[in-house]
């Protein structure tokens, strides 16, 4: 109830922002920000002074390029700093390099952009301070395309790192860190309700507040998850999972994890579930789940594939307490969990990687 009451209230204020932008003009900004962007048929460019921020919506131009900036983008308080919407396609390039974008206030995310199908390539660090406040938002009416190679930190309630939402293809490529703070945040939270889903990460991922995930992807045609960085969280480093949709079956689901992975208490390091096809991990670095109880890495495969359990390895140890689960594979109705020996654990290891090795 308090999420629900908490995300109620930043609809609210950001509904009114834009209900205010679109009867304003097109393009939002605090002096000289506005006199700085230049509207063409298909394109805006907006650069020099736009500490007020940027707001784009309802536009014929299809592309906004924020670049060669004199000042960081610092909006007042409730105010995103980049507002990308309308209802065709959208490409948003913001390359500040050398300046940053930074916002507080409730629901004030540090760029947002909404679309038909969308592409963002955001070069730049940004930082939220506020509930709600996610540092990159996007929303697709079919696919979208995001890359980061900046660092993303948010502090506030529920404001995640980076939230991609679309019912096509979503892709998601960070270069940089992300670090969320507060509680019930997830650093990367890439969603598709009709397709395929891809998250890879260069760079560190921390979820520090309670209830922290470093990153949840959904998809149903597939989701791949690959990590080559560390990750800090507090209730799962990686969730990766694909569900049945009216029109399409649930498809596989693939997990490399090349970094390190921690846990909170209680937390677990991997886990990944296909409602109706097949499941693959790979972790190449150590993972360290909870203190007194957690679970390295969990998976789940489709009904079909009993009794064939799902593929999980690991090339480095998976560290657990005593009286907690080294690696734990299932399958609806029969389940798995490994003894809390290392013997035991390593034992498990290699006979799941004989079963990869062998595996078409």
């Amino acid at each position: 109830m308090q999420r629900r009451r908490a995300f109620s209230r930043a609809r609210y204020w950001r509904n009114r922002r834009l209900a205010a932008a679109a009867i304003a003009a097109s393009i939002v900004g605090t002096p000289p920000a506005a006199a700085q962007c230049v509207t063409g048929a298909t394109t805006i460019d907006c650069s020099g002074n736009l500490a007020g921020g940027v707001a784009v919506t309802g536009s014929s131009a299809q592309t906004l390029n924020v670049n060669n900036l004199t000042t960081s983008i610092a909006p007042p308080s409730g105010t995103d700093g980049i507002l990308f919407q309308r209802s065709g396609t959208v490409f948003l390039n913001a390359e500040i390099m050398q300046f940053v974008i930074a916002t507080s206030g409730a629901g004030a995310d540090g760029v947002h952009v909404e679309g038909a199908a969308v592409k963002a390539m955001i070069f730049t660090d940004v930082t939220t301070q506020g509930d709600g406040a996610r540092g990159v938002f996007v929303a697709a009416g079919s696919g979208a395309f995001v890359q980061t190679g900046g660092d993303i930190v948010t502090s506030g309630l529920q404001a995640n790192g980076i939230e991609v939402s679309g019912d096509g293809p979503v892709s998601v490529l960070t270069e940089g860190n992300v670090t969320v703070k507060g509680l019930s945040s997830t650093a990367i939270r890439a969603t598709t309700s009709d397709d395929s889903m891809s998250v890879t990460t260069l760079g560190n991922i921390v979820a520090s507040g309670d209830f922290g995930v470093g990153i949840h992807a959904t998809g149903v045609t597939g989701a791949t998850v690959i990590t080559t960085g560390d990750i800090f969280a507090t209730q799962t480093g990686i969730r990766a999972e694909t569900f049945a949709t009216s029109g399409n079956p649930s498809s596989a689901v693939s997990v490399t994890s090349v970094g390190n992975i921690t846990t909170g208490d209680l937390g677990t390091g991997i886990i990944a579930y296909s409602e109706g096809s097949s499941v693959n991990v790979l972790s190449v670095g150590n993972i360290v789940a909870g203190t007194t109880q957690g679970i390295g890495i969990e998976a789940e495969g489709a009904a079909d594939r009993r009794p064939s359990p799902p593929l999980a390895t690991s090339s480095s140890a998976v560290t657990m307490p005593s009286a907690s689960a080294l690696l734990r594979t299932r399958v609806p109705r029969k389940s798995y969990r490994s003894a809390t020996s290392l013997r035991s654990a390593t034992m498990l290891l290699a006979s799941a990687s004989r079963a990869m090795a062998a595996a078409p």
